[in-house]
């Protein structure tokens, strides 16, 4: 897809150009007009030496005299005022085209988030257009001015405002119902369900459940050094939006993940938070601990878990697990994923039962 671009001239020509040349040809002397419109002097000098504009009064003053329409004067200060702030805006933004591969601008085209262009300084304007921002410099207000980096790692601030974006505006072509806090916590149960299901399955449904409790769920293909796997924000309308990415590919990060951002959509008090699963939750965050119980006690209810930790502790096989995994209703990825988490088995240990999911199309 190609951008139509609008051609800008590289300098402006005053209105005042323009009154000049017509002074000289009526014979006119800048007194005279000035005199004539009742306007001092001074106005029309400053006027032609480009230092003042052509107000709507003084376009009026001038059609009388000059037989020329007030709409010729002000459609030529229009564009005028209009080509300085072109010309002023390209300065601005070509200052910024060194900045566009740490916004990933060529792979973004790729993927078809933006379109394509071939001037530099018109892609910094479809980047800015993208983040809906003025400046690339402002990509920091996208962000969730609430959140927590526990991933560590090297990550961009400038790949995570795209990530983010990109969710934002998949969200508002949804239409979403009034958020229903307690229509949301009674799809949770089908949700957890469907961690049984493969993507294709369980992906579309996963949508329309939360779309019909007023929550915009998108999973959105992470970026190089994108850093987050999950974030929980609010939309301008008051709707939720739960964001993921396969980050780390495995299933149980996955849901776990999900279920953490349910938490922080189910609290009294909106969070904007931003999940990394690198190291464990800050204790320093009661919400982040709250999200992070509620995760655990949607996936494997506190009852179910006590009694997994005594099979497996009694005897501990894939075929156990599998069969525990069955009884509870849950992939059995997620049991080991908790059971490594807790260490009450080694990180090695059974990961042929963790599923890993990948992109397609």
């Amino acid at each position: 897809m190609s951008v139509n671009q609008d051609i800008w001239p590289d300098t402006a020509t005053h209105p005042g150009e323009i009154l000049a040349d017509l002074l000289d040809e009526q014979g006119f002397t800048q007194a005279r007009v000035a005199a004539l419109m009742g306007r001092p002097a001074q106005v029309i000098n400053e006027i032609v030496k480009g230092k003042k504009s052509i107000t709507a009064e003084t376009a009026v003053g001038l059609e009388s005299v000059l037989n020329m329409p007030a709409t010729f004067w002000m459609n030529l200060q229009a564009i005028y005022d209009n080509t300085r702030a072109r010309i002023a805006e390209r300065t601005t933004l070509e200052a910024q085209t060194p900045f566009l591969k740490d916004f990933r601008y060529n792979q973004l085209v790729k993927r078809g988030w933006v379109e394509h262009a071939k001037d530099r300084v018109e892609q910094v304007r479809i980047m800015c257009k993208y983040l809906g921002v003025a400046s690339l410099h402002n990509h920091a207000a996208t962000v969730p001015a609430s959140f927590r980096i526990t991933g560590g790692g090297n990550y961009s601030n400038e790949a995570l405002a795209v990530w983010l974006r990109r969710g934002e505006l998949l969200a508002r072509d949804m239409e979403l119902p009034s958020f229903d806090r307690q229509r949301f916590l009674a799809a949770l149960p089908e949700i957890r369900r469907l961690t049984t299901e493969p993507p294709a399955v369980f992906h579309p449904r996963m949508v329309e459940l939360c779309e019909t409790a007023g929550v915009a769920f998108v999973a959105v293909e992470e970026l190089p050094k994108v850093g987050a796997n999950g974030a929980t924000r609010w939309l301008h309308t008051g709707n939720p939006l739960i964001q993921l990415n396969l980050k780390w590919k495995w299933a149980d990060i996955f849901w776990f993940t999900f279920f953490h951002e349910a938490g922080h959509v189910m609290q009294p008090k909106r969070h904007e938070v931003l999940h990394y699963t690198r190291r464990r939750l800050a204790a320093d965050l009661p919400y982040e601990a709250e999200a992070n119980d509620f995760a655990q006690d949607s996936l494997i209810p506190p009852h179910h878990w006590q009694y997994i930790k005594d099979e497996v502790i009694t005897f501990l096989s894939a075929s156990r697990v599998n069969a525990l995994a069955q009884e509870v209703g849950i992939d059995p990825g997620i049991i080991v994923g908790r059971l490594q988490h807790e260490r009450i088995i080694r990180h090695s240990e059974l990961n042929e039962l963790r599923t890993k999911y990948e992109w397609t199309g």
